[in-house]
C-alpha cells in the first residue's frame, strides 16, 4: 500500500525516525512530503498521529492543503503524484497485450 503523507510541527526528524521505524519511504519530495510503502495496519498507525496528514485527509478538508503553506516544488509532486494514483485506476483496452494480439486495439 503506497500513501502520501505530509508532515506538520517542528520535529520532523523526530517524526521521521518514528515513520522509519514502522514503514518504507518509497519517494521523497522534501522533508515533509513523503510517500509511504507498508502493509495497511503500518501506514494507517502513522497517518493516525497528529503530526502526519494522508492526502486523503488535505483533500477532504477545504483548507487542508492551503494551511500547509507548500512550497511549488510540493505542491508539483503532490499532484503528480495524485495524477498517477488517478492514472492506475485506468482501465484501458487491451493493456498489456502485444500489438499483434487479437483484439488488441492500437491507440
Amino acid at each position: 500500500m503506497d500513501k502520501l503523507v505530509v508532515l506538520r510541527g517542528s520535529d520532523l526528524l523526530g517524526v521521521r525516525s518514528r515513520i522509519d521505524a514502522k514503514s518504507h519511504v518509497k519517494q521523497e519530495a522534501s522533508a515533509r512530503v513523503l510517500v509511504l510503502e507498508g502493509d495497511a495496519s503500518s501506514v494507517e498507525a502513522i497517518t493516525a498521529s497528529p503530526e502526519v496528514s494522508s492526502f486523503e485527509e488535505l483533500a477532504a478538508d477545504p483548507e487542508g492543503f492551503a494551511s500547509l503553506e507548500l512550497t511549488p516544488s510540493e505542491e508539483m509532486f503532490i499532484e503528480a503524484w495524485n495524477q498517477e494514483q488517478s492514472m492506475q485506476k485506468k482501465d484501458r483496452v487491451g493493456e498489456g497485450l502485444t500489438w499483434d494480439h487479437e483484439g488488441f486495439e492500437a491507440p
